[in-house]
């Protein structure tokens, strides 16, 4: 048992025991938890300064009830074994500062890397307790920031329509007519449309579903400047596909160069609905490739505003 990393259920199974006579047994005799030298402070922090290596990462997560922890992890080391460094509960850098520099302050000196997301907290704790490491922001923060950019665009089309709708409303009501609410080819409203396009912007154009598709190009034939949010995040998300440094700073120069190459995503007619051609260089796009969906109709070019932090919340 000492070698094998089983279930409970099934040590219990073996042994002939109840479950929760097993999971009873194992906290109070099997594994030591009486003895544990932090059990006094397990619920507040976890030290594990043994783990420490010259390239660490740090974040938060959320693991029971929405409470928030911080997680301190080595980047050397893959598996499970070893690879956590500490946990600690909350995310204000004054509690991060006083536990993690629990460390010892030769290995937190010898910390050359940190991997961590956009937040001061996070940041100010790293300064102070990493002084000779080189703060790095994770990639999976910057690309949702150029994500939530793009929401916005549709976001912000979701609600002219909304505004445009009840405007049509209003006035069909004065003039004692009915309104009728106009719809596209697939059968998706304006706001329908916005709406269930969400998850799919987030996705890469060889990842779509038939049905996906459709409604995309739909959406692209009606809002170009969604389109245009799309494909430059698909562009600023291309310089993090990379392995090496060497790698990523060639492919940042390529967004300006191969603008003529990648041509807007256009529609193709087809009775009875529009479908989608997607195609990487003459052939179907397969793992991370490039895509371009051709079509009769360019679309036309504007300009996308987009910020961050994007939510859809009614603007008063």
């Amino acid at each position: 048992m000492e070698n094998r990393l089983d279930p409970i259920s099934v040590v219990a199974h073996y042994c002939g025991m109840e479950v929760d006579t097993a999971r009873r047994h194992y906290k109070k005799k099997w594994s030591n938890y009486q003895e544990w030298e932090q059990r006094p402070h397990a619920e507040d922090y976890l030290l594990f300064p043994e783990n420490m290596s010259h390239a660490i990462a740090i974040d938060e997560v959320s693991l029971t009830r929405g409470e928030l922890y911080t997680i301190v992890s080595s980047r050397t080391r893959s598996g499970r074994k070893g690879k956590l460094i500490a946990v600690v509960a909350g995310t204000k850098a004054e509690d991060l500062i006083a536990i993690l520099s629990k460390l010892p302050k030769a290995q937190r000196d010898a910390v050359e890397e940190v991997t961590l997301d956009m937040s001061p907290s996070m940041r100010k704790a790293c300064e102070s307790l990493f002084l000779y490491a080189k703060l790095v922001t994770d990639r999976f923060h910057v690309v949702r920031l150029s994500g939530e950019a793009m929401q916005k665009a549709r976001i912000d089309q979701r609600w002219k329509e909304i505004d445009k709708e009840n405007k049509s409303i209003l006035r069909a009501r004065k003039a004692g007519k009915g309104y009728k609410i106009k719809t596209f080819s697939n059968g998706d409203t304006p706001k329908q449309l916005l709406a269930r396009s969400r998850y799919i912007l987030y996705k890469l154009p060889h990842q779509w579903t038939q049905n996906q598709m459709v409604r995309v190009a739909t959406l692209f034939q009606a809002y170009p400047e969604i389109e245009k949010a799309y494909r430059l995040h698909l562009e600023f998300r291309a310089i993090y596909e990379g392995t090496e440094r060497t790698q990523a700073g060639k492919e940042a120069p390529t967004i300006d160069a191969s603008r003529e190459s990648l041509r807007p995503l256009r529609l193709r007619r087809r009775s009875p609905r529009p479908t989608l051609a997607i195609r990487c260089n003459g052939r179907t796009a397969r793992g991370r490739s490039w895509s371009r969906i051709s079509s009769s109709r360019t679309a036309t070019s504007r300009t996308a505003t987009c910020t961050s932090g994007a939510t859809e919340t009614r603007r008063r």
